[in-house]
């Protein structure tokens, strides 16, 4: 039965480790990204934002070395006189790398001065899509 048990956790633990979130740069000009989900964990559900991820022209990065396997998934990209978001109002931090959680209350923007609302561009994925180990998010497709 130990056998069994330590098989499937090792499984799991295999199978979460080679997902990756990637975000793909094909503009001539850096760009910043935060990504956002809603994140439904062991010992926290809620929306989380996080970045800011430096994507050089041309070139990918990782910004997860795990995908969330979330449905919809959030991003925005900040370059010189150029931001690339949507209609999805979430809390960042403008001026260094961040994690926020309970990123769309206001409760949080209250309790964090630092925190600015941004609107975000949304990612949806497909049911084969989600279940994908890597997922991509391209700017300038």
């Amino acid at each position: 039965m130990r056998g069994i048990i330590l098989t499937v956790c090792l499984s799991l633990i295999c199978a979460v480790s080679n997902s990756q979130l990637i975000i793909k740069n094909n503009f001539q000009k850096p760009y910043k990204v935060a990504v956002a989900f809603y994140d439904t964990g062991f010992t926290f559900s809620g929306w989380v934002s996080k970045g800011w991820l430096e994507v050089p022209a041309g070139e990918e990065k990782e910004m997860f070395y795990t995908n969330p396997r979330e449905k919809y998934i959030y991003y925005i990209a900040i370059a010189d006189n150029d931001t690339i978001g949507g209609n999805k109002k979430i809390l960042v931090d403008p001026e260094k790398d961040f994690i926020v959680k309970h990123a769309i209350l206001n409760i949080t923007k209250e309790d964090n001065s630092n925190l600015e609302w941004f609107l975000f561009r949304e990612v949806r994925r497909g049911f084969t899509t989600k279940m994908k180990k890597k997922l991509i998010i391209t700017l300038g497709d």
